[in-house]
């Protein structure tokens, strides 16, 4: 108990004189508000999409799997055959959300989220950010740990796509799909629903660090998981910080593209963890 929190306070330490640093800096300032506004019949949609596809949409494809002659061939319990509906549902969100996007604005999607920033300026904004935010996430993700061990004698739990991956270690297709899901296709798609529609509609009428909360306060919501109950908690709160800095950062830049690196560099940094953890010869 005395080493995580001592590794709490040093991560705190750092936090602080990180966070200094770009007070000093006039990092944190942000930009006068965006005015480029979301319908809130698009934002409806766009949400229902969204968890639709993320819930819904894997059982209906399991059950028009079974129905279509392939299941003689393949089982839907293969592996690299639930991984894949994951890809797919991530990629049949961004073309929905673009098809919209299309029908109902005269903007091109790329043009309403990334706004006038320049990419490389964006790029330099979110790798900052994710080096600030770093130390932040990991001190409440591990005091979080401690507290919920004290309290209910449970350890932290792990996202269940991460579970799986460990389940299948020894398949190259699933880690694949796997690194491809939560490196990449899955931050795009939630940064894009979550800052680029959700944080953009609520920015425009409330006060910017309201809609960051409220935001981040859904997105860390859409990770938990009911069946791992209280273990899931340290999860819950880690993403909650991550996601108040996904925020700051898309409303310092008004680009999607600077949380879509904060959001890929920390699901980079957590996956190389995990695959050199499971490569590691025992």
């Amino acid at each position: 108990m005395v080493a995580p929190m001592l590794l709490v306070i040093l991560f705190c330490l750092i936090t602080g004189i990180s966070h200094f640093i770009g007070i000093s800096c006039h990092f944190f300032h942000w930009p006068p508000k965006q005015s480029s506004a979301v319908k809130g019949s698009l934002l409806a949609i766009v949400l229902f999409i969204f968890f639709a596809f993320n819930k819904a949409f894997p059982f209906g494809l399991e059950l028009l799997f079974n129905l279509s002659p392939m299941h003689r061939m393949i089982p839907w319990e293969d592996s690299t055959i639930k991984m894949a509906s994951y890809t797919l549902s991530s990629l049949s969100i961004l073309y929905i959300i673009f098809l919209l996007n299309r029908c109902t604005t005269q903007k091109p999607l790329a043009a309403v989220l990334i706004a006038s920033t320049s990419p490389i300026h964006a790029i330099q904004q979110g790798i900052i950010t994710f080096f600030l935010g770093m130390t932040a996430v990991g001190a409440a993700s591990l005091f979080m740990q401690i507290l919920v061990a004290y309290l209910f004698q449970h350890s932290g739990s792990e996202q269940p796509i991460v579970t799986y991956l460990k389940e299948n270690y020894n398949h190259w297709s699933i880690l694949s799909l796997g690194a491809l899901n939560i490196i990449l296709l899955g931050p795009i798609t939630e940064e894009i629903v979550f800052r680029g529609f959700l944080q953009r509609y609520l920015s425009c009428r409330l006060k910017r660090s309201t809609s960051i909360l409220l935001t981040s306060s859904l997105f860390a919501f859409v990770h938990y998981s009911p069946l791992q109950g209280v273990a899931n908690i340290p999860l819950v709160v880690s993403i909650f910080v991550l996601s108040l800095y996904l925020g700051f950062v898309y409303e310092k830049t008004l680009s999607i593209i600077s949380p879509i690196v904060v959001h890929v560099l920390f699901n980079l940094e957590g996956v190389a963890r995990l695959y050199l953890t499971l490569l590691k010869p025992s």
